[in-house]
């Protein structure tokens, strides 16, 4: 195992520990004020800040598995996700531990929790793809993320303050928008299954090789990050890639 392959592993496990941790401290503050039947200001930002700390870092954690792709596409998205995370993070603690009545620090955080989303849902997406995909299923891939950024963009803008008052039809137009960016990002999963649209598309010899090196590749990825022995798993991957080159049937 690399030693970046190591620091990738150290770094899932203390982040799982880390989100652990965060949601034990909101479940015992919670506990503590339902017993004591008090729930003051203190023990709300407690609260607030463990379980923003749970959701923020479950979103960086989307742009960290992007980290180890080879695409340098991938990587930068991962790169970019997960510093919108951590900086979402910091904007939460501005707004629950800072002044009250300031105004600023919620539209900061308002915004900066919009892109976050966005940003995750794109890591997600694109880190799903396959090298098999149909053009109907990458098709569907591109327009979902793009549909997440205009949605992101319309919160945004009035949580910013930048707009006032969104009329009754822009609104409908918007949900329009939110309906198609769900339906966009449920179906590539299930067209990827071996729906009609996925038979549709024959794939040559040369292509499923493609496909199994780079899913090989992806798994062989996982398994380097994790900081445990799995030699024996990355030596059945890498029995794989030899069947597939050879033109044999993969075990």
């Amino acid at each position: 195992m690399t030693g970046a392959a190591r620091r990738r592993g150290r770094i899932g496990t203390t982040l799982r520990r880390a989100l652990a941790a965060s949601l034990t401290v909101a479940a015992a503050a919670a506990a503590i004020a339902i017993v004591d039947r008090s729930f003051d200001e203190t023990e709300a930002r407690v609260i607030a800040t463990s379980l923003g700390f749970a959701v923020f870092s479950s979103m960086g954690a989307a742009g960290m598995a992007l980290r180890p792709r080879s695409r340098a596409g991938l990587r930068a998205l991962g790169t970019v996700t997960a510093a919108l995370s951590a900086g979402t993070f910091a904007a939460l603690l501005w707004a629950v531990w800072g002044d009250a009545d300031a105004e600023v620090p919620a539209r900061v955080f308002g915004c900066a929790a919009v892109a976050s989303i966005a940003a995750s849902h794109a890591a997600l997406v694109a880190g799903a793809r396959r090298a098999d995909d149909s053009r109907l299923v990458s098709f569907l891939v591109v327009t979902s993320i793009g549909l997440g950024i205009v949605d992101a963009v319309a919160a945004a803008a009035p949580i910013s303050g930048a707009t006032g008052d969104v009329d009754e039809g822009l609104a409908q137009a918007m949900a329009v928008v939110l309906v198609a960016f769900l339906l966009t990002t449920a179906l590539p999963p299930i067209l990827r299954r071996g729906g009609p649209a996925a038979a549709a598309t024959p794939r040559t010899p040369a292509e499923v090789l493609a496909a199994r090196v780079v899913e090989a590749a992806d798994r062989i990825d996982a398994l380097c990050a994790d900081p445990g022995d799995r030699r024996v798993e990355i030596r059945r991957e890498c029995n794989r890639l030899r069947a597939a080159a050879r033109g044999m049937p993969a075990h």
